[in-house]
């Protein structure tokens, strides 16, 4: 028998012609019921939109757009949008400011949002002591204690340090950082104004500074100018190891290469005072020398505009553009042998202590006083010691006369 001839068997045919028609019918209600389930809409997460908006302008570069966009996310919720958000911070935002917003978030986030607090630097919890039992490796000529208020500072304090290891003249230097205290933010209340002078509540400090090891207090926190007065150097969050570097300089006596503020200029420009880099008059070139014992030749005057708001002509002992005019210079040679001899004296250099002291006598409150300025004068430093010397001169006068 043929295969054709089975081909026209009139049952056999129906049986086929069925079986195609329901697989027929089958492949149309699945295509219909796939087609019904891309129709559905997606479910959406609030803020998510926003967010991926954010993420495309971030990266065509509209940094202030993406700024909203994430902020916007947050406020609907969408936790992602916060970490974000402060990961585009830059110096000009102001943490103050993104502490308060992040206290507008939904009540939902704000268990979540512990870290990005910390980030800021709030609610650190208890305020760290110095801790005395740090030994240094080697003998240090000064012993600076590092001061942070938030993780991201804490972070770039480490950055520098290690900068400063790595840099063949600064780690030569006799100098020992101690490990960071991290502070709470809201208790230094470090100043959030890019344009303003750098300032912090130091009183706040008083109990760090009685106990600790360190004759210099180091505070990297904030927004501002850098700036050094009375053992403690300012430094803002973002600052980098040249100003670092520059900052140092004046713990180390040096003055600034540009034009001092008027006020400044006239307690500074004093004729016939010493400092390692300005003369404030030529007939002070020979008491400088004698000083820090250099030849005549070591020294090549040159015009500069320190003491120009006190009337004055002042001059540093180096031709060539220094980092005390611009801080992203190189340390002249002269400077960095200025600053060996200035560490060989550094019992004349004002520890932190000392300023202390004059802040608790302010505060009336002189068992204080007298904590902190025997500190100081632990470190040698003369005023202090003379200071302790009078005091106690006093105290048994007024016990004899009793």
């Amino acid at each position: 028998m043929s295969i054709l001839t089975k081909a026209h068997n009139p049952q056999l045919k129906g049986r086929l012609a069925g079986f195609f028609l329901w697989r027929h019918v089958v492949v149309i209600v699945l295509s219909l019921v796939m087609l019904s389930a891309c129709e559905q809409p997606a479910k959406t997460v609030p803020g998510e939109l926003a967010f991926q908006q954010a993420k495309q302008a971030q990266a065509q570069g509209l940094s202030s757009k993406a700024k909203e966009l994430y902020q916007q996310s947050a406020q609907l919720g969408y936790l992602p949008a916060v970490a974000a958000r402060l990961t585009m911070q830059q110096p000009t935002d102001s943490s103050v400011a993104l502490r308060a917003w992040l206290a507008t978030l939904p009540e939902a986030l704000q268990p979540s949002l512990l870290h990005s607090y910390q980030q800021l630097g709030s609610k650190l919890g208890p305020i760290a002591t110095a801790s005395p039992e740090v030994a240094p490796t080697r003998h240090c000529a000064i012993t600076v204690q590092p001061l942070v208020s938030t993780e991201l500072e804490h972070s770039r304090w480490l950055n520098l340090a290690d900068s400063w290891q790595q840099d063949d003249f600064l780690s030569s230097l006799q100098i020992c950082f101690l490990p960071a205290l991290k502070i709470d933010a809201e208790i230094i209340k470090c100043s959030d104004l890019p344009e303003r002078l750098l300032h912090c509540d130091l009183p706040a400090l008083q109990s760090q500074v009685k106990v600790g090891r360190f004759n210099q207090l180091l505070i990297l926190s904030g927004r501002g100018s850098a700036n050094f007065n009375n053992g403690v150097l300012l430094l803002p969050t973002y600052a980098d190891l040249k100003l670092l570097k520059h900052e140092f300089s004046h713990m180390l006596g040096f003055l600034d290469e540009y034009a001092l503020t008027e006020e400044v200029a006239k307690s500074e420009c004093l004729p016939g005072r010493i400092t390692p880099n300005i003369l404030f008059s030529k007939a002070d070139l020979a008491q400088y020398l004698r000083h820090w014992q250099l030849p005549e030749d070591a020294v090549k005057l040159t015009e500069v505009a320190t003491c120009q708001r006190a009337g004055q002509q002042a001059y540093r002992v180096v031709a060539d553009t220094s980092h005390l005019q611009h801080y992203e210079m190189m340390v002249p040679e002269l400077y960095q042998t200025l600053m060996q001899k200035q560490l060989s004296r550094a019992a004349e250099i004002m520890p932190v202590q000392y300023y202390f002291a004059y802040l608790a006598r302010q505060d009336g409150d002189w068992p204080l006083w007298l904590a902190q300025m025997e500190r100081a004068a632990a470190f040698g430093y003369p005023a202090a010691q003379a200071a302790l010397a009078e005091w106690h001169s006093r105290q048994a006068i007024s016990s004899t006369a009793r």
